[in-house]
């Protein structure tokens, strides 16, 4: 499963990558959209990840940064989840 905000772009990158070079996708073709569950979790329309203070303005777009920088905040989601 892939885990990314926004999956929309980094999801079909992979999902194009992997089908193209490997024939098929190690990661599945499914996906979690952080900012969409934070939403959920937070039960607000208006929320968004950077309320998490993660990340600064935005990512570096730095392949390797912005995959650190989104793991930190999917485990920050992952805690408000589970209430630790």
């Amino acid at each position: 499963m892939q885990v990314a905000a926004p999956i929309k772009f980094d999801g079909m990158f992979t999902d194009w990558y992997f089908d193209n070079f490997l024939g098929y996708n190690p990661l599945s073709y499914s996906g979690i959209d952080i900012n969409s569950m934070y939403k959920g979790v937070k039960k607000d329309l208006n929320a968004h990840i950077s309320e998490l203070g993660v990340r600064g303005e935005s990512l570096p777009h730095n392949a390797l940064e912005d995959a650190i920088l989104q793991a930190k905040e999917f485990q920050k989601v992952l805690e408000l989840v589970g209430g630790n």
